[in-house]
């Protein structure tokens, strides 16, 4: 019996017909024993010799041995697949059995073939050993010109056996232990693009199955077989797929957007991580490495991404695609398109958002999209847990989107005054979410902090003079959370402040507010601002200059100080100053102030008396240098009453240099030594009204600091002031009002035009005249108690003012002549005297408010000023005045203004002779409630709160919001109006005007809040208060008849944009129609009203009644002229959200077009999700083709009607333009679509629409077109017969021929956009096989029309001239014998 020492040895002495014999006579049990004994020892140099001579001595005899070859091959593989024997062991055998597999026989083969793949789906390989004979076995096969199934299963080429093993492989279930090996082996298996897509498909649905902490690595291995051209497909799998095991393995809780709310939070605990967050970290390294080892994946990645972005949908973008986005955004090859494509993700996004919430029309047929706030403050909590390389991207992308979509600069690249008005636009989430990006990863990365800093700064500096104030709120927000970060870059902020004189004032503030936590702190930093701020002052720049005067005044709110302060404490020169110390300081010796008992209170006082003296510099550099200083120095008492008294003392001393202290001598004020010449052009200096409102409001704060604190007298303020300002400002009521024109080197007479220095100088010093006399007014006003004898020295004071006021102000129809500079009164003033005119009823001040109440002039004088006051905060949101850049003070007085008018129009609004006081008080209300809401919409219930407390009615229910109790009220107040039988007087026609303004203002923020609460409560989207108001509008358009066109063009407004919110439904508190049905019945009424285009005069004779609409009665001939244009720009609207629609849908499509593309190379069916979408794309293609439907019958009546010219005809021009290139898009898209083949052919209702605007548009267009041009040809031919008659001269005619060029510039494009829309629906038609121009009828060329009446016309006109002609002659020729003569020279031959 043979042995396995005997094979080896005849191997080894190769004598191979021993060893021939010796396998013949060995068993195939035998052989599987010897081989199982020699694996099992650690040395491999048996097994392999045994395996050697074994292969050896059966290719020797294949014909009696294949059959042990056989044997022993498969009895390898089961070894090889198991983890019984040493892994040198299994390399050894590995090598022998890929060297000795070409001796298989085709059937050995084709069954080695079959045991690995049952070896795969089984699970059952081990360490991967077995599989990889797989690629030889796969390289055999192939070769082999014919391969034999087996018995009765016939034979097959070898390349398609080939195939038929992977089809075999790729269509069973794998085991997930084999998947990892199974793609390593096939890395080195050549396969086409088709197999290779097979492979990654099945790949990637085992992900689904597979632990978590497999998959990084089963990816990784992909990444390493993936070929060029499919890398975008194995991105979208993985993105799906991990997706979908996210999904999974989700814990069901969302994370809060509330998280958004502060910028800067406190640091929250570290919160248990997560595992698929980890695991998904993992991932996303292996994508950063490929993606920076193969520019492919970069490329397929931003295809990726753009398309996501065109197709903005919930799906489309993962947070695992933009952690991706955001690493390669570090490359520099990948950094601006990867910025790029996100940015505009970000702005679909939230502009898909801001376009739902204004549109419920869009909201009920639009997708839903991710929300990437969200989605971002995932991937920044997962930074922590294995997402570290998305740090950089992550505030890289917060900057781009705050430089983007940074806020508009001022005209002419003027920087703003005022700080930007947040908006309710997807550029402000752009930047919102941008500047939370960024503060989000200072506040949870520390290594960001200093790069972000850097990155702050650097952009505050280079963006000089636009607004910068969302990289302010970042920096604020780090000096207030983390002010010893920002004291690490201290150098880089001594120089960034040495350079903020470059910024405008604006900025410079904000900045300097932003950094006042370190100021406060940090005595190195303060003495360098102290520094700039002094070079600043001395600078020869005027912005400069402002910069220095806000940064002292910011220095001395903030740096408080106790007990009483006087100027006569000043250091002054001393050599211990607080500038000569912060000079040293920053020079590097180190010097501490005098140690004192209080050290902390010495400092600030000495500093404060140091600035204070400083800041006498401001006094004598230009006006507005010292209208900043004016304004700010009330501020500085309100935070900081201790210093009263030195303010005071200050200002007195200044106002003394333009003051006449003799009471003998008028007028009581130096108004010339005020203005001084410059290069022969006058200039004020001073700002006397300021100085002088300062001097008594100053006085008045420190003085209700003073009672409000419980001090002495004399603790802020020295009773010598006080009686020194008081016996001043007494002096100059009783001297003003004893002052003429006369004493002010002003006459009636006297130039006040700006166009020489004489009048620019008369009208300097009326304005500061005015100004004076206003400031004492406003002293008088504010007195404790108003006796009858001060309220008739204010009204002797505002006689003379008046008089000097209709004396400047007289014949200013003249466009060169301009008002005097006007001073804003405070909001303190506004706020006392709109209480005390308006409502006080306290007897104290009855007698004296009574005088001033029965005076008109001075109550309209008053209620102007607070008009006037309010009007500019609602503007700019400050007020220059003295105390006007207080934001509470300004919002106090909103609030008690806006209560004192209401209840006071409430109590007049049905007396005559209070008409003018009702309007005042109805428009101070309406710019009050309009500042609330636009700048501080936080405090809207607040306001609305104080305000409905003036309203006591019996009808006013207890369980109707604020809102609704304003809306209800406005409402019968309307309704009292409308319902008198005597006609509308002017000034209520006024105050309905402002009524349905105000209705306006509170429906929509009704709206606001009533969707907010629909969309946390999955209520109905129609909110039920804005639809009552709706129908209540429509109600009055539809049953009155209002001869005002102003309140009619009010109520139409209105009526629209409360139909667009609404949208259409059906059911009680809504509307029916919705805005186009409105819209068309408008339309339908104008062309009613108008009569057609080819109504002759004798018609509109006949008719001589006033016509008014069917629909809407409130529409007649005399308001056409306003509402077409309005009704235009609503069209326009809804056709520009209809095309923003279409943009939509197509990116929908085109995401869809590649989702298909990868289902089909995973040889999946359609999906629920694709019927889904299919089956809504063409409910939102329908509702398009409806809407136009809508939109063309409105066009339709409005080219049918005899519109004048002007704004109507040229609208209607425009919005044809526009509707015209719509259904160009529209037809472009279904052309595109059917070259995708989505579908085959429009759907009917577009084929319908095309005819409805063949038939029912186009043509009456031209008939319109020649309507207008007869106009204008009419209106050309009267003109030039004026013209034979007055002999104008040439430039009118010049001037008529522009007016018509303007009025006809519209009608090329229109034509061009009706005839592209012509060429398109041919294309389409010859693509579908339809004649989409079925109903059309093409016109005639305009080049070469003839028209016979026109020519008619024409020719009889020229018989009447040559008539005109040849009886002048003849005329001349008897006063003229030699006239025949020229007649027969110059007559032709």
């Amino acid at each position: 019996m043979a042995g396995d020492k005997d094979i080896i040895d005849a191997y080894e002495k190769d004598e191979l017909e021993q060893l021939v014999g010796l396998l013949k006579q060995s068993s195939f049990d035998k052989l599987r024993e010897w081989i199982d004994n020699h694996t099992a020892q650690a040395k491999s140099d048996e097994a392999t010799q045994l395996l050697n001579a074994i292969f050896k001595g059966c290719s020797e005899d294949k014909n009696n041995l294949s059959c042990h070859a056989h044997a022993a091959y498969t009895h390898c593989l089961k070894l090889l697949s198991s983890d019984e024997i040493a892994k040198e062991v299994c390399e050894e055998v590995l090598a022998v059995l890929l060297l000795e597999v070409a001796q298989l026989s085709t059937g050995g083969i084709v069954d080695m073939s079959k045991l690995l793949i049952q070896m795969i789906r089984s699970g059952d390989t081990g360490n991967g050993y077995a599989i990889e004979v797989f690629p030889k076995l796969l390289s055999l096969i192939e070769q082999k010109p014919e391969v034999h199934l087996g018995a009765g299963q016939g034979s097959m080429v070898g390349y398609e056996y080939r195939k038929h093993v992977l089809n075999n492989l790729f269509s069973g279930k794998w085991s997930n232990k084999s998947v990892l090996q199974l793609i390593k082996v096939f890395r080195v298996i050549s396969m086409n693009r088709e197999e290779l897509n097979f492979f990654l498909t099945k790949a990637l649905k085992q992900l689904e199955t597979m632990e978590l902490k497999e998959i990084p690595g089963v990816i990784k291995q992909m990444l390493l077989i993936v070929e060029i051209g499919s890398h975008e497909t194995l991105l979208r799998g993985i993105f799906n797929t991990l997706e979908k095991i996210q999904n999974a393995h989700s814990d069901g809780t969302n994370v809060e957007n509330n998280e958004w709310s502060q910028m800067f939070r406190a640091d929250s605990e570290n919160e248990t991580e997560n595992p698929v967050t980890r695991i998904f970290g993992e991932v996303l390294e292996h994508l950063f490495n490929a993606s920076r080892r193969d520019q492919a994946v970069g490329k397929s990645l931003v295809k990726i991404l753009k398309i996501a972005k065109e197709a903005i949908s919930e799906g489309s973008v993962t947070s695992l695609s933009i952690g991706l986005a955001l690493c390669a955004a570090q490359m520099q090859a990948y950094q601006d398109s990867v910025l790029d494509v996100l940015k505009g993700i970000v702005f679909r996004c939230f502009a898909h958002e801001h376009k739902v919430a204004h549109s419920n029309w869009l909201k009920e047929r639009l997708v839903t999209v991710p929300d990437l706030r969200r989605m971002f403050l995932t991937i920044i909590k997962s930074c922590e847990h294995g997402w570290q390389q998305t740090i950089p991207g992550i505030y890289h992308l917060g900057f781009t989107l705050m430089d983007a979509y940074a806020p508009r600069g001022g005209a002419f690249g003027k920087p703003l005054e005022e700080e930007p008005v947040r908006e309710d636009s997807p550029q402000q989430a752009c930047r919102d979410l941008g500047g939370r990006l960024v503060a989000c990863m200072f506040r949870e990365h520390q290594e960001t902090r200093t790069e972000i800093i850097e990155q702050i700064l650097n952009r505050v500096i280079t963006k000089a003079t636009t607004p910068i104030h969302h990289y302010i709120d970042v920096l604020k927000g780090v000096a207030k959370r983390y002010p010893e970060t920002l004291l690490d870059c201290k150098d880089k902020l001594k120089e960034f402040l040495d350079h903020i004189c470059l910024l405008s004032t604006t900025n410079a503030d904000c900045v300097l507010q932003a950094l006042l936590p370190l100021i406060k702190t940090n005595t190195e930093l303060k003495n360098a601002v102290i520094l700039v701020l002094r070079r600043a002052l001395f600078t020869g720049q005027l912005t400069g200059r402002i910069i220095a005067c806000n940064g002292f005044l910011l220095l001395l709110q903030n740096f408080k100080v106790k007990g009483y302060v006087s100027l006569s404490q000043t250091p002054g020169q001393s050599s211990m100053s607080i500038f000569s110390l912060a000079s040293q300081s920053l020079g590097g010796e180190r010097t501490s102030f005098p140690d004192q008992s209080n050290p902390g209170d010495d400092k600030n006082q000495s500093l404060c008396l140091e600035v204070l003296s400083s800041m006498r510099r401001c006094l004598s550099q230009q006006s507005e240098v010292r209208t900043i200083l004016y304004q700010g120095l009330w501020n500085v008492i309100v935070r900081n009453a201790h210093l009263a008294g030195p303010i005071i003392e200050k200002l007195l001393g200044q106002f003394r240099l333009f003051y006449e202290d003799h009471d003998g001598i008028i007028p009581p004020v130096k108004i010339n030594s005020c203005i001084k010449m410059v290069n022969g052009e006058p200039v004020m200096m001073e700002p006397l009204p300021l100085t002088m409102s300062a001097l008594f409001l100053c006085l008045r704060k420190g003085q209700d600091c003073q009672k409000l604190g419980g001090l002495d007298d004399d603790d802020l303020i020295d009773e010598h002031l006080i009686s020194s300002v008081r016996d001043i400002f007494q002096s100059l009521t009783n001297r003003l009002a004893k002052s003429e024109m006369d004493d002010f080197e002003l006459d009636k007479s006297a130039d006040f035009t700006p166009a020489t220095s004489v009048g620019k100088k008369n009208l300097l010093t009326a304005g500061l005249v005015l100004g004076c006399y206003r400031a004492v007014i406003e002293y008088n006003l504010m007195q404790e108690q108003i006796s009858e004898e001060s309220a008739d020295k204010i009204l002797r004071l505002h006689s003379s003012y008046k008089k000097i006021h209709d004396a400047v102000c007289s014949g200013k129809k003249d466009s060169t002549k301009v008002l005097p500079v006007r001073f804003p009164a405070s909001p303190e003033f506004v706020k006392l005297m709109a209480n005390r005119l308006l409502v006080d009823v306290s007897p104290d001040n009855e007698v004296g408010l009574n005088v001033l109440r029965t005076d008109g002039d001075f109550v309209r004088f008053a209620m102007d000023a607070v008009l006037h006051t309010v009007t500019h905060a609602k503007d700019h949101g400050v007020v220059k005045s003295i105390g006007g850049l207080d934001k509470s003070c300004i919002r106090e007085m909103c609030i008690t203004v806006g209560r004192a008018c209401l209840k006071k129009f409430m109590m007049s609004r049905n007396e005559p002779y209070d008409s003018a006081v009702c309007q005042y008080c109805l428009e101070i209300f309406r710019s009050t409630l309009q500042y609330i809401v636009v700048r501080k919409n936080k405090r809207l219930e607040e306001f609305l709160t104080s305000t409905s407390t003036t309203m006591t009615d019996d009808s006013t229910s207890t369980g109707v919001n604020v809102q609704d109790k304003h809306i209800r009220r406005f409402q019968r107040i309307v309704m009292t109006y409308l319902s008198e039988d005597t006609p509308l007087s002017a000034w209520k026609k006024k105050i309905l005007t402002i009524l349905i303004s105000i209705l306006e203002t509170l429906s929509f923020v009704t709206c606001e809040q009533d969707n907010e609460e629909v969309s946390s409560q999955s209520a109905t989207p129609y909110p039920h208060g804005i639809s009552q108001v709706n129908e209540w509008v429509g109600k009055l358009c539809k049953e009155r008849v209002i001869d005002d066109n102003a309140v009619t063009k009010s109520l139409v407004s209105l009526h629209l944009q409360l139909s667009v919110a609404c949208g259409p439904s059906t059911g009680a508190h809504r509307t029916a129609q919705g805005s186009e049905g409105a819209v068309r019945d408008i339309a339908t009424d104008i062309h009613l009203v108008t009569g057609d285009i080819d109504a002759g005069d004798e018609d509109s004779q006949m008719d001589g009644d006033k016509k008014t609409g069917s629909n809407y009665p409130i529409i007649d001939q005399g308001n056409v002229i306003f509402l077409v244009p309005l009704v235009i720009s609503h069209i326009d609207a809804a056709v520009e959200e209809t095309d923003w629609l279409l943009q939509r849908l197509r990116g929908q499509v085109s995401l869809l077009l590649a989702e298909e593309k990868f289902c089909r190379q995973q040889s999946c069916s359609e999906t629920s999700e694709e019927s889904k979408f299919h089956i809504k794309r063409k409910k939102i293609e329908s509702a398009v083709c409806t809407r136009l439907g809508s939109l063309l019958l409105a066009y339709r009546e409005h080219v049918k009607s005899g519109l004048p010219l002007g704004a109507p005809s040229e609208s209607v021009f425009r919005g044809l333009t526009k509707i015209f290139n719509l259904l160009t898009n529209f037809t472009k898209y279904y052309a595109w679509i059917i070259s995708q083949g989505v579908t085959k052919a429009p759907m009917p209702r577009f084929e319908t629409l095309m005819k409805l605007m063949g038939t029912e548009l186009t043509r009456y267009v031209y008939p319109f077109i020649n309507h207008i041009e007869s106009l204008q040809s009419s209106r050309t031919a009267s003109a030039a017969k004026k013209r034979r008659r007055k002999e104008v001269k040439e430039n009118a005619t010049n001037a008529e021929k522009q007016k018509v060029l303007r009025e006809t510039k519209s009608i090329p494009p229109l034509i061009y956009a009706i005839e592209n829309l012509e060429r398109f629906l041919m294309t389409l038609g010859k693509k579908c096989k339809i004649n989409l121009l079925s109903g059309h009828k093409l016109p005639t060329s305009r080049d070469f029309r003839i028209r016979g009446a026109v020519l008619k016309e024409a020719l009889a006109r020229k018989d009447e001239n040559a008539q005109e002609t040849q009886d002048s002659s003849s005329d001349s020729d008897e006063g003229d014998p030699n006239a025949s003569k020229r007649a027969r020279a110059d007559s032709p031959t």
